[in-house]
Order: structure tokens, then C-alpha cells, then sequence
């Protein structure tokens, strides 16, 4: 079972147009991120689609979504992450494929506050290069393989590189930091964007 869980046309045509503006502020409440650039305001967070095989009836593959706002619209509540990045000078989308592992007993978890859920069935999301290797690690009749767009990275002039990505149900940010336990770069394949005519 092949799905497709992608950012749409209007979207990477979205930021697509982010080239060769100046990146003036970048935002985050833990959930979502706001971009600001000149007169546009443009805000990610994570959308779930559901992505189910016999083995994972409710399973689930989470990818940015994005939305485009007035700058002089009300206030998103966001904090600063960081500001005055320079001038986006690419855009790049983050893809992978997804494949589910098989479900297994999970022990108890302690929560914070000494909440204790028992053990339960789970199983994990795992990230592959390509959908042949998602489809060969699946395993099982007619397995889940999610082709996924995770987030974008945008580079400035003054060489900054920020990743926009999902992780769990938020979207996470990164500015010139290495993702190491997070994005597997060598699971991940990027496709840059071009500038816009």
C-alpha cells in the first residue's frame, strides 16, 4: 500500500517565492514555526494523515502544512527563535519513506507526575532512502509505505541554514545546527526549488 503524504503545488510554489526575500524573523511556539519576510508572513505546523496497513490500522505519517498570513495580521503569539537571517537564497524540500515496524509489546512507561501506562502494543515510524528499501524492510501482505515530505531547509546569503522539519506532532527548527538522533541525512533526499520566474 503506497501513500503519498507531500507538500501540494500551492505550497512549494509558497516557498518557492521565499527566494530572494530577506528571512527577517523566524518564530516557534513548540508546535508550529512562523516565517516573516518582508510584507508575507507564512506559518507551518503539523498536519497527520492517516497512512494505515492491516498490521497498523492507525497509523499515521505527519508533514508540515503550510499557511500564508498578512504581516500586519493579529499576532501569532510565536516566540523569537532567531532574527535578521540574511537573504534566502534556496529552498530545499526534505523527503523520505516510511515504512512501520512490526508491532510489538511495549513495556510500562512512567510519565512525569508518577502517571504509569501500562504496556501496550506499539510499533516505530522508520525512515529509508528509497521505496524499494521501505518496501524490502516492511515486510508482511501489503505494507504501509509512505512517501513523505518532513520539512525544508532555507539557506541565506549570510550562510545560515534553517531546517523546518516534523517530528512527532510539532515542527521542529534548526539554525546551523547538526540534526544528529533527529534527521538522518542519509535517509533523507532533497529536491531544491526552483526560484520563481
Amino acid at each position: 500500500m503506497r501513500y503519498e503524504v507531500r507538500l501540494s503545488d500551492a505550497e512549494r510554489a509558497e516557498l518557492g517565492a521565499l527566494i530572494g526575500h530577506t528571512l527577517d524573523w523566524l518564530g516557534s511556539d513548540g508546535c508550529g514555526v512562523e516565517i516573516r519576510t518582508g510584507d508575507l508572513r507564512l506559518t507551518i505546523v503539523p498536519e497527520e494523515e492517516h497512512t494505515p496497513d492491516a498490521e497498523h490500522p492507525y497509523a499515521e505519517a505527519t508533514r508540515p502544512m503550510l499557511s500564508r498570513a498578512s504581516r500586519t495580521g493579529p499576532d501569532s503569539g510565536m516566540a523569537e527563535v532567531c532574527s535578521s537571517l540574511g537573504t534566502i537564497r534556496s529552498v530545499r524540500i526534505l523527503s523520505t519513506f516510511v515504512s512501520f515496524s512490526p508491532v510489538t509489546e511495549r513495556p510500562a512507561l512512567e510519565l512525569p507526575g508518577g502517571v504509569v501506562l501500562g504496556p501496550s502494543p506499539g510499533y516505530e515510524e522508520v525512515h529509508h532512502a528509497s521505496f524499494e528499501s521501505a518496501a524490502a524492510a516492511s515486510g508482511g501482505s501489503d505494507p504501509a509505505v509512505v512517501g513523505l515530505d518532513l520539512g525544508m531547509e532555507l539557506s541565506t546569503d549570510l550562510g545560515h541554514r534553517i531546517r523546518l522539519f516534523t517530528l512527532g506532532y510539532s515542527v521542529r527548527v534548526s539554525v546551523d545546527e547538526t540534526l544528529d538522533g533527529e534527521i538522518d541525512d542519509e535517509r533523507v533526499y532533497i529536491v531544491a526549488l526552483p526560484p520563481p520566474a
